[in-house]
């Protein structure tokens, strides 16, 4: 008969009482990660909430470009909240979605049609909103731009600034969403800070043109080696990239409307950001862009014209280089 040994059995109590508290203590933290998950989203909430507050208060008609659409802008700042936000709450299809419909209206041959079609984009953003399709602070964005649209004497104008706003929010929302899932945390772009690269940095437009040992030629020499050459193809920049880029730059340049130049200069910032995202282009060369871009004045319209020039022969120069050298490393 085996014997009863007190002491073993007051052990195997103690086990499964610190194996239940161990349960315990998981769940605890199981529940700390969503309380702190749940803080982080409400305040997430707040912070959107507050700026839209603020852009109802300024009005689309009242706001710059350059602070509606640049990064740093409120189009960047709304995207990078959307992005921090869950994934399933609101993704950059359902944003594309709104802005294809608006697209279409703006592009509407007179304000009656317009009109119309801006009540049933309405009517389709409060169905999709009572669905819970789209998130509560998405819809109330949504709603404030439309209302202001409606309700004021410069229609048109106010259209206009919507459209190029919701553009801009889904190029950002592209490149803050290639930022986080390459875990890249880098804010110096809306800081007006940019990273050293191997490439010069910091050098004016202006410098470019009047310092022979400068010079835009120089400098897009350098450009083009650190682009065209480097042992990891995806840093590489491709002749027939980059010639897209500067046959955008150069449309604006010849075919723009000189009361329009400046406001497509920025939705091209946009655009390229949204490249960057899809990894059309490599992000370090993007880098330098943005640099050469921050560059040029636009406070005003002939400062702009100005440095645009300048900009226009160094983008160029670049891609003369950037041809050359994949020549001579195809015929060597």
């Amino acid at each position: 008969m085996a014997r009863w040994n007190k002491n073993s059995k007051s052990k195997t109590r103690h086990k499964k009482h610190h194996n239940r508290g161990k349960t315990k203590r998981k769940k605890s933290e199981a529940q700390l990660r969503r309380e702190k998950e749940e803080k982080k989203q409400k305040q997430l909430d707040n912070e959107i909430q507050i700026m839209i507050r603020d852009l109802d208060e300024k009005k689309l008609s009242g706001i710059k470009i350059k602070e509606l659409v640049d990064i740093g802008g409120y189009a960047y700042k709304f995207s990078k909240k959307f992005v921090e936000k869950s994934s399933d709450d609101l993704n950059i299809t359902q944003i594309r979605k709104y802005f294809d419909i608006l697209r279409e209206t703006e592009i509407k041959e007179n304000w009656h049609e317009k009109k119309v079609k801006m009540a049933f984009f309405k009517a389709q953003l409060r169905m999709s909103y009572n669905r819970n399709s789209i998130p509560e602070y998405f819809y109330n964005l949504m709603d404030v731009c439309l209302n202001q649209v409606l309700k004021t004497n410069e229609n048109e104008v106010v259209l206009n600034k919507f459209t190029i706003f919701l553009e801009a929010i889904v190029a950002y929302h592209r490149y803050n969403s290639f930022l986080k899932e390459k875990d890249i945390n880098y804010s110096g772009f809306e800081n007006g800070i940019f990273l050293k690269n191997n490439v010069k940095t910091g050098i004016h437009l202006i410098e470019l043109q009047e310092d022979e040992n400068i010079g835009e030629v120089n400098f897009a020499r350098e450009i083009a080696l650190k682009f065209s050459r480097s042992w990891n193809s995806k840093e590489n920049i491709t002749t027939t990239q980059l010639r897209k880029i500067f046959n955008a730059f150069r449309d604006i340049d010849l075919n723009i409307n000189e009361n329009q130049k400046i406001s497509e200069f920025f939705r091209l910032k946009a655009q390229l950001s949204y490249l960057v995202g899809r990894e059309k282009i490599p992000y370090e060369f993007y880098k330098i862009l943005m640099e050469a871009m921050n560059d040029v004045g636009t406070d005003d319209l002939k400062k702009f014209n100005e440095d645009f020039k300048i900009f226009i022969k160094l983008l160029e120069s670049t891609v003369g280089y950037v041809k050359f050298y994949e020549v001579i490393d195809y015929v060597n």
